[in-house]
């Protein structure tokens, strides 16, 4: 656009500064605020928005509350949303409840970004209670329960090395887990030690995962290395639920055994 002597607008910047966010480059985002700046869009509240996402991101805090503070007269509930997910990356749970409370005065309700940012928040400071409470209230009170809330409860939960608890949740919950959900479970099991109960979440992520063209997709990759910790600590072969066998090679790389 610059090129071709177009003028920016505040969706252009916006966007810039949302695919910026999205990889946390740092220097594009503060390149971008510059534009904005001369351009005369710093003020606008989309730009100003994106802005606090990208910095919050970039994990920039002091950054993204400047900005935001520059727009607090104009902010909606987007922009106080990627504020508290910018604190809540850090696991500054009092900053996050902060503005969470800012937010119910300023006369918003609360919607489910609102609570992860709040769930991530206490999950990234180890308390497990906390979620457990924030998490039944978003469920009473506002009839909300996503999947990836559950999933930031069941990480704090395993965490605390409450990992019975943090089974029971995830069977209980009103949808059926998914790898992420087997991924942090098996990460609790063996950052405590629990060797048998990490096997028990490795059998289920196995099954989910273990075929010729799925194993080793993006989406169960990230968690190969823990599988292949388990079964190393484990030292012998070991018997998937669905029958599978399986072991580590020679290489330490996880492989099928011929039945």
């Amino acid at each position: 656009m610059r090129s071709c002597d177009v003028g920016s607008t505040m969706y252009s910047v916006s966007g810039a500064l949302r695919a910026a966010a999205e990889l946390a480059a740092v220097q594009q985002c503060r390149v971008i605020h510059g534009h904005a700046v001369v351009a005369g869009l710093d003020k606008n509240l989309i730009v100003g928005t994106a802005l606090v996402d990208g910095y919050g991101k970039a994990g920039l805090v002091f950054d993204a509350r400047r900005v935001f503070n520059e727009n607090l007269s104009e902010l909606n509930i987007v922009a106080l949303n990627a504020m508290m997910a910018g604190y809540a990356q850090q696991g500054d749970k009092n900053s996050v409840l902060e503005l969470f409370h800012l937010l119910e005065t300023r006369g918003f309700v609360p919607d489910e970004y609102s609570f992860l940012a709040v769930l991530t928040a206490f999950c990234n400071a180890g308390l497990d209670f906390e979620s457990e409470k924030w998490m039944e209230r978003m469920r009473v009170e506002y009839g909300l329960e996503p999947l990836e809330h559950y999933t930031c409860l069941i990480c704090a939960v395993g965490r605390a090395g409450r990992l019975e608890d943090a089974e029971r949740i995830a069977m209980a919950m009103p949808f059926e887990p998914d790898a992420a959900v087997w991924r942090v479970l098996l990460s609790s099991c063996i950052v405590h030690g629990a060797a048998d109960m990490a096997w028990k979440m490795a059998q289920r992520f196995l099954v989910m995962g273990l075929s010729e063209r799925s194993w080793r997709s993006a989406t169960f990759e990230g968690a190969i290395p823990i599988v292949e910790k388990c079964l190393k600590t484990a030292g012998d072969d070991r018997r998937t639920a669905n029958g599978e066998l399986v072991r580590l090679g020679g290489d330490g790389v996880l492989m099928r055994v011929a039945r």
